[in-house]
């Protein structure tokens, strides 16, 4: 099922940016990396990703910021999954803010494959927020 889903994964540190291209590589979605907001709006508008898992603080804009232009383009889609390490943005901001979810880092590469399985098949976080937040 997952094999031809595309996963927009953003995140500027480059080794976590790896640790996540894998985790959901050998899960079985396509993954497209990117360094940047920037960098990830150009390529959400020329691969239209399935999902797109952003942090949030990033230096050259934000996953608020990226969330805020895909939601300018397109109300509902794609799914955006912000990640944070920091406690600057609650889960009712994020929804409020047009996200399908908020995960708190760190977290584990399952909970994080179960939440996206689940966003993509049902539409909703619901079934695995719990575990992954």
């Amino acid at each position: 099922m997952t094999a031809h889903k595309t996963i927009l994964v953003v995140e500027d540190e480059s080794e976590l940016r790896e640790i996540l291209s894998v985790g959901l590589s050998q899960a079985g979605f396509k993954v497209i990396p990117a360094s940047g907001a920037q960098e990830a709006l150009a390529l959400a508008i020329s691969t239209t990703p399935a999902l797109v898992l952003s942090d949030i603080r990033m230096p050259g804009g934000s996953g608020l910021d990226l969330l805020a232009a895909l939601r300018a383009r397109h109300a509902t889609s794609p799914p955006v999954v912000l990640m944070t390490g920091y406690a600057d943005v609650t889960q009712a901001e994020a929804l409020t803010r047009g996200a399908t979810s908020l995960l708190q880092k760190p977290f584990k590469m399952q909970a994080l494959i179960e939440l996206v399985e689940s966003i993509l098949s049902t539409g909703s976080p619901e079934k695995s927020r719990s575990r992954a937040a």
